[in-house]
């Protein structure tokens, strides 16, 4: 982990396509992890990562297409603007948002839009 809460790409296998520079392709990127946390991930329940996919100035939520736990790869539902790339400083990070999995601290909640349930770690009061 880069930091409390971040995981960070291990490598970047496609970067995609890059629309700040005109690139209207819609060529989604995809990148291998470490570890095992993202195999337990749903992806088809709604998986989105937050990321700083490029830059540090710059994050972007993108969704989750696929999961392949076999490769350890994730395969991102839309292009990020300036495509995935390791940028400045290395090496990119992302955290997952809406997964049950990780549901672990007060304040954190998880919408299952399937079932209409929301789930949430409340504030100690």
């Amino acid at each position: 982990m880069a930091q409390r809460g971040w995981a960070t790409i291990a490598r970047i296998v496609e970067s995609g396509s890059c629309p700040r520079d005109g690139d209207k392709r819609g060529l989604t990127g995809s990148f291998e992890y470490a570890g095992d946390r993202p195999s337990r991930w749903k992806a088809a329940e709604g998986v989105w990562l937050q990321g700083y996919w490029c830059y540090d100035w710059y994050d972007e939520v993108i969704k989750v297409a696929t999961i392949d736990a076999a490769t350890r790869r994730i395969s991102l539902a839309a292009p990020h603007v300036y495509s995935l790339m390791q940028g400045n400083p290395s090496p990119r990070r992302y955290r997952a948002l809406n997964v049950l999995e990780e549901l672990d601290q007060p304040g954190e909640f998880v919408i299952d839009r399937g079932t209409g349930r929301l789930y949430l770690w409340p504030q100690p009061t």
